[in-house]
């Protein structure tokens, strides 16, 4: 047996980050099948609801299907069919005494209501976020994308692998593509011989990751979760090995699963977000991630978006202190331009597939913000969150809920078992009251 070179912590990471190095070419094979595995999918976008959010984000019910009429989400109505939405949903911030977007920031995808830093303006949460426990959880990692995310800031991020560590976005599509699909370009696309080799080298590298886990088991006294983690990882490595020993047989990966031809000459904001959705719905499509995040910038977000958009020449969040009616227009009209470019990423997932067994049939789609209204910062005001997609026939559509006022974590742990992951660690933050069975099948 050889010596094991990790810590436990470290074990257990390279352990879930296993399958980062063998996933492209597995990927690859599975695109082509018939059923895929359920996705889980969250889409940012800065500075809340301009306004109230039954005024200006949420679609009214009218009898049994929705009303769009003058809210901000009205170009998500093409995707009414996809859309559930619950109601009276508060933010699970607790205790933040500074740093309303930070704190929201960084509460959204982790349902943690206790931050450290609490005493600056500085933010971060004490556990993981749901798309990185749905990457560990079926053995790949979580592919985060953002634009207009400044590097500097840590409470910017909304993607976490642990208590007090973010996850780094990546902000180049080139580079992106690059590195999801390097396993395709290095493999697939070079031959069975290559296919095979291989799958040899990672075959060679899961021996050492199952021999090292075996050591941390009789190393280290390790508590029931971890004993079950451990049990999880053995069992996703398992499954890879299998497909690795299928591919050598096979000698190569389905001509069908290639990725996308993309053009990254245009640099401009706009260009970049449509390649993050290209690159994101391509990369769920072929099996490369179960899981992902794009980033639309920040809390305090103070994009100018004068140069796509006709509005005045100004940074968003200062605009959305002034309350001067062309402020207030333009701040709309910023948001709305939000919600096409997340229908753009529907439309991009709905593409693959055939109808009725597409990938968004197929996902699980948040899309949330860090305030629920970004004039007045007022966490008694609903969350304007809202969510798309069929999670493989695990999630109800075209739901409307009300949550009565409870915690957004009971809706992050709802998603897990829509994205077919246990919930067990959602359950546990303070503040959790129970899924929603209304909207699980």
């Amino acid at each position: 047996m050889p010596k094991t070179l990790f810590s436990r912590r470290e074990i257990f990471r390279a352990a879930g980050a296993a399958a980062v190095l063998l996933a492209p070419v597995l990927g690859a094979r599975r695109a082509a099948a018939a059923t895929r595995s359920p996705c889980f999918l969250a889409v940012y976008y800065p500075n809340g609801s301009p306004g109230h959010p039954l005024d200006q984000f949420f679609p009214a019910r009218q009898g049994g299907s929705w009303d769009f009429g003058g809210r901000v989400t009205a170009p998500l109505e093409a995707y009414a069919d996809q859309l559930t939405v619950v109601r009276d949903l508060r933010i699970n911030r607790g205790n933040r005494p500074k740093g309303s977007h930070g704190g929201g920031n960084v509460s959204l995808l982790t349902g943690c209501d206790q931050l450290n830093h609490l005493d600056t303006d500085y933010h971060t949460p004490s556990s993981y976020s749901i798309d990185q426990h749905v990457a560990e959880r079926t053995g790949t990692s979580s592919l985060y994308c953002a634009v207009g995310v400044n590097q500097n800031q840590a409470n910017f991020r909304i993607s976490w692998s642990g208590d007090d560590i973010h996850n780094e976005p990546e902000q180049s599509p080139q580079a992106a593509y690059e590195d999801l699909f390097a396993g395709w370009e290095e493999v697939c696309s070079a031959g069975e011989a290559s296919a095979v080799a291989y799958a040899e080298r990672k075959l060679a590298i899961l021996d050492t990751i199952h021999a090292d886990l075996r050591e941390v088991e009789g190393r280290f006294g390790l508590g029931a979760t971890e004993r079950k983690k451990i049990e999880q990882y053995e069992d996703a490595l398992s499954d890879i090995e299998t497909e690795l020993e299928q591919l050598k047989l096979d000698g190569g990966c389905d001509p069908q699963a290639v990725p996308p031809e993309l053009d990254f000459s245009d640099d401009s904001i706009p260009a970049r977000v449509s390649l993050f959705q290209d690159i994101i719905a391509a990369g769920l499509a072929m099996g490369l991630r179960r899981s992902g995040v794009l980033q639309l910038f920040h809390g305090y977000n103070n994009q100018v978006y004068s140069g796509w958009l006709d509005v005045k020449n100004a940074g968003h969040h200062g605009m959305q202190h002034d309350s001067s009616s062309q402020s207030r227009a333009d701040c709309r009209a910023i948001t709305r331009w939000h919600c096409e470019q997340l229908g753009s990423l529907l439309g991009k997932l709905e593409a693959y597939g055939e109808p009725g067994s597409t990938l968004l049939d197929d996902t699980v789609l948040l899309f949330g913000s860090d305030t629920p209204n970004g004039y007045s910062h007022s966490y008694s005001e609903p969350a304007p969150m809202l969510v798309f997609g069929g999670g493989g026939g695990r999630l109800k559509r075209n739901m409307d809920v009300d949550a009565g006022g409870r915690n957004h974590v009971d809706l992050l742990a709802t998603l897990c078992r829509a994205a077919d992951v246990d919930s067990a660690h959602f359950e546990q933050r303070a503040g959790f009251g129970g899924v929603f069975d209304e909207i699980l099948t």
